[in-house]
């Protein structure tokens, strides 16, 4: 038997790019998704997940900010 299910992924909000470890890249929970993406130094930054290669630290601000979306 096939049965349709619902699985979550995280997905970079400025690149779209998939978060992937080695075992897969979709996950029954959604909290799950996140705390993954986190563990792979993924983060949060107001309430938008972006990958390792869309934030960087700011000294200024004294924390993360998202990197310019690339066009």
């Amino acid at each position: 038997m096939i049965r349709k299910v619902e699985m979550y992924q995280a997905e970079c909000d400025n690149c779209g790019k998939t978060c992937m470890n080695k075992e897969g890249f979709v996950w029954s929970e959604e909290r799950l998704a996140i705390e993954d993406a986190l563990y792979m130094g993924w983060q949060i930054i107001d309430d938008k997940l972006y990958c390792p290669n869309c934030f960087e630290y700011d000294y200024k601000i004294g924390g993360y900010k998202p990197k310019k979306k690339s066009v």
